[in-house]
């Protein structure tokens, strides 16, 4: 959602490379397959015969889930460089900045929200007798820190202002659009 917001607020939508109005959606979905896949695997395990194969099938949804994350930070990286190129007027904006800001929010919790997920990915993979299952610190680090972090970058650095400000030009729109509407009447 937040990147949404950024590139409406940025008047970018030219540049994204997923339309606007469907990019919640395009994560959100791969999501749900990821977390199906998984969920389904889990279910498969409970069968002695078939834990191999659930196994397999949970690294392969946590697989799906980095590469979806994957393409959300390249959608969000590509968005920046196409702006950044196209139109640097725009970007170096003192406008710009709010966006901008909101972007490196988003990479620093999109850093540590893969980092989380290939762990995960390491974790399943070694397997109930490996290294990370058996020691706990590493899920307190690579989990449960990495996730009180993200929080924390969020409330600090909440990109609340892509939605609640109104940018300049849009005020100037829309007091030229009321009154072209009353003396329209």
């Amino acid at each position: 959602m937040t990147l949404g917001r950024i590139i409406r607020y940025a008047q970018g939508e030219q540049y994204a490379v997923v339309r606007v109005g469907i990019i919640t959606k395009t994560f959100v979905i791969a999501d749900i397959i990821s977390f199906t896949v998984q969920g389904s695997a889990a279910g498969i395990m409970g069968a002695a015969s078939m834990v191999k194969i659930g196994e397999k099938l949970v690294i392969a949804g946590l697989l799906m889930q980095v590469a979806a994350f994957g393409f959300f930070a390249i959608t969000a990286g590509l968005f920046q460089y196409r702006v950044k190129q196209n139109d640097p007027t725009a970007y170096f904006s003192k406008d710009a900045r709010v966006w901008r800001d909101g972007l490196s929010m988003l990479y620093v919790v999109s850093s540590l929200v893969m980092v989380r997920s290939v762990f995960r990915v390491v974790e399943y993979a070694m397997g109930s007798k490996g290294y990370l299952l058996k020691h706990e610190w590493t899920i307190f680090v690579f989990d449960s820190v990495l996730m009180l972090v993200v929080m924390g970058v969020f409330y600090i650095w909440y990109p609340g202002d892509l939605q609640l400000q109104e940018r300049e030009s849009d005020k100037a729109e829309m007091v030229g659009l009321s009154t072209l509407q009353v003396e329209s009447k």
